[in-house]
């Protein structure tokens, strides 16, 4: 399984804008600490937010092209991500969830939020299974 399919995006916002501009660098990931399928984010050169990004640890500038900056997240960044994630009230985590002898990484808040999101995706092709025997042929495990 590839590395970054073990490392799910998650649909979230935060209000703090210093990790929600991380989080979306990363592309929202359940685990910023792993592997992401992206690192980067662009921003009018001139404006203060870049100039915010290149004094912070928490950010490296990759170049400047046609009057935009590029940046992305660094190690240190990364890791205050974590940190913050981890503070939640309810964190994400990731879960493998196993169907007919088939993986997936799932991130939710719950086991059973992880299930359940899990037999969304399959039922999209299997308008045949239940829930309930979805539950009784399912494996799920937390990573």
């Amino acid at each position: 399984m590839s590395e970054t399919l073990n490392n799910p995006s998650v649909n979230r916002y935060f209000t703090d804008k210093a990790m929600d501009c991380m989080d979306h660098a990363l592309g929202r990931p359940a685990d910023p600490l792993l592997p992401t399928y992206r690192n980067h984010y662009a921003i009018d050169a001139s404006c203060t937010q870049a100039a915010a990004f290149a004094a912070s640890p928490h950010w490296q500038k990759m170049g400047e092209r046609d009057g935009m900056a590029f940046f992305s997240v660094s190690q240190v960044g990364k890791e205050a991500l974590s940190q913050f994630l981890l503070a939640l009230e309810r964190p994400w985590k990731r879960f493998e969830i196993w169907f007919e002898g088939y993986p997936s990484v799932i991130a939710a808040q719950s086991r059973a939020k992880a299930r359940y999101d899990a037999f969304l995706r399959v039922s999209d092709f299997r308008c045949d299974l239940t829930f309930r025997d979805f539950i009784k042929t399912s494996a799920v495990r937390s990573l």
